[in-house]
């Protein structure tokens, strides 16, 4: 997807739905950066490694999701701030602020969502299985 945020999550009768795949099909998972400079995302919800311009794989998505679930759960963005610039370099630099997260186990989801190594994020069928524990099958069906 490459461009998950709130803005993209619509809140239907049957659960939320991810919109606007506009990003993914304009770019083949290794572009973080058009030819102007001007970063493809969202500051604040892209991943470190979209905003360093290195590969792109769905864990970034994950990243992403774990920003979502935060601000979804707060009202609050875990990386604060009052520029795109200052919310670029929170993303890689900084960890994220969870503290108004109240629920343990939904911090601890989010905190490892927003893991700045991907590989060290949960893959998606996990996040499903701790975010609905009675049954993921509408969760993850395509």
């Amino acid at each position: 997807h490459r461009d998950v945020k709130p803005s993209n999550v619509l809140l239907t009768l049957d659960g939320p739905l991810l919109i606007d795949f506009g990003i993914a099909r304009a770019t083949d998972g290794t572009a973080s950066l058009t030819s102007t400079g001007v970063s493809i995302g969202s500051p604040g919800y892209m991943s470190p490694e979209q905003i360093l311009g290195k590969g792109v794989t769905g864990a970034a998505d994950v990243f992403s999701l774990g920003a979502v679930l935060a601000y979804a759960a707060t009202g609050q963005a875990p990386f604060p701030g009052d520029s795109s610039a200052a919310l670029l370099y929170k993303v890689v630099h900084e960890e994220p602020e969870l503290d108004a997260l109240r629920d343990d186990e939904l911090r601890a989801l989010a905190r490892e969502c927003l893991a700045k190594d991907p590989a060290a994020r949960p893959a998606p069928g996990e996040i499903a299985r701790r975010l609905a524990p009675e049954g993921t099958a509408r969760l993850v069906a395509a």
